[in-house]
């Protein structure tokens, strides 16, 4: 049982090798350090959870509120990291699916 655990760290240690996670590692903390583009991201999460209060209780949306929520989407959905993110962690989920391909290969022959 050791070596299977050991072989699984070394395994572990060359997926956090590998230029597919640190792309994802490296663009996220890119994202965490912008603070513009948290400040937008943490606005829109609440105005949106404000705007679903009021839909929920049937209370009218300012005018105003929607404006801003659409700006606020826009903004984030547009922004090229959040894009880029996106994509690097789709071929990160491509070369982790190649993993378990593999490994479920050789558990059922």
């Amino acid at each position: 049982m050791t070596d299977i655990i050991e072989m699984a760290q070394q395994l572990g240690k060359a997926i956090a090798g590998s230029d597919r996670f640190k792309a994802v590692t490296d663009l996220r903390a890119k994202i965490d350090s912008d603070e513009a583009l948290q400040a937008d991201i943490k606005a829109l999460n609440e105005l949106g959870t404000k705007i679903a209060n009021l839909e929920k209780e049937t209370q009218p949306v300012e005018p105003e509120d929607k404006r801003r929520l659409q700006e606020l989407q826009h903004n984030v959905a547009g922004n090229a990291m959040l894009q880029d993110l996106a994509r690097v962690e789709a071929d990160f989920a491509e070369q982790m699916n190649r993993v378990n391909t593999a490994i479920h290969s050789q558990l059922t022959g």
